[in-house]
């Protein structure tokens, strides 16, 4: 998943058609992983999947937000993840609210 977010920022790929193996690759091995872990027992895996719908609706926002910023790849990535999550539950926050009327 980190190659795909640093050949975002960097507007190349390893190879060309790169997207094309790594995106369903890293989603097949993503849900494979979380489908065999406890999610009971991890807080951040819970977290991610209470506001995973809002962090994908987010995501592009905050890539949006810190693309302003000369930062290097890893900041970069971090700081995208954190902020995607502050996004997404403020998001769902006032989802709720407004339907709880």
């Amino acid at each position: 998943m980190g190659c795909i977010c640093l050949s975002y920022i960097h507007n190349s790929s390893l190879f060309p058609g790169f997207a094309f193996f790594a995106v369903p690759f890293w989603t097949i091995a993503f849900i494979g992983l979380f489908s065999t872990i406890n999610v009971k027992s991890f807080k951040l895996a819970k977290l991610l999947k209470k506001y995973s719908y809002e962090i994908y609706l987010t995501q592009g926002i905050s890539f949006s937000i810190l693309s302003f910023f000369e930062l290097n790849n890893w900041c970069f990535l971090i700081l995208s993840l954190i902020l995607s999550l502050v996004l997404g539950t403020i998001s769902q926050k006032v989802t709720l609210a407004i339907t709880h009327r």
